[in-house]
């Protein structure tokens, strides 16, 4: 009995040491830079579209912008929606009409253009998912309200290459 209170006690003491410094270091990613990086880790394409179809239920006037190509052709939309019961601000990409035949990675970035420091101007949002449709899901959570809503631009670009796949503009006036 004596050692299942010590064994127990240890793990006590170790459970709440981690939980400590998770809470540290989340407070710190949080309030070091003006980047806020997402905070949902999306394993799969089914992951990516439940959250997606939960959020567009459960926001009904989102602000959105549409995602085209160059040649202005309507490819979908990006989202953005500030939850203030939350704290959080979500972003979501639907795309009906990229197709992706050379399996290639898709990474869709926000663009501040009034940052002057470079490394503030862009932030990687990470890869787009494409289900057994052909269809593009993407969904991720910001801490806070932040200075999201500087990121006005939205692109996609084709990962290893510095081109311009899709681009949209949100509106300042919706913001």
């Amino acid at each position: 009995m004596k050692k299942f209170v010590i064994y127990l006690l240890i793990f006590l003491v170790l459970s709440l040491l981690t939980a400590l410094t998770v809470c540290q270091l989340n407070k710190q990613n949080q309030s070091q830079a003006k980047i806020v990086t997402k905070t949902a880790v999306i394993q799969s394409v089914d992951q990516v579209r439940e959250e997606v179809k939960k959020k567009q239920e459960a926001y009904k006037d989102p602000k959105w912008a549409t995602l085209r190509f160059s040649d202005f052709k309507n490819a979908g939309r990006i989202y953005m929606q500030y939850d203030q019961k939350e704290d959080q601000t979500y972003v979501w990409v639907q795309l009906n009409n990229l197709q992706n035949p050379d399996n290639k990675n898709f990474h869709l970035y926000l663009i501040d253009e009034q940052a002057k420091d470079e490394v503030q101007k862009t932030i990687d949002l990470g890869k787009l998912y494409f289900d057994k449709d052909n269809t593009v899901w993407s969904y991720y959570v910001f801490p806070e309200k932040g200075n999201f809503y500087h990121y006005l631009k939205a692109q996609i670009r084709v990962e290893g290459e510095n081109v311009v796949l899709l681009e949209a503009n949100f509106n300042k006036e919706l913001l």
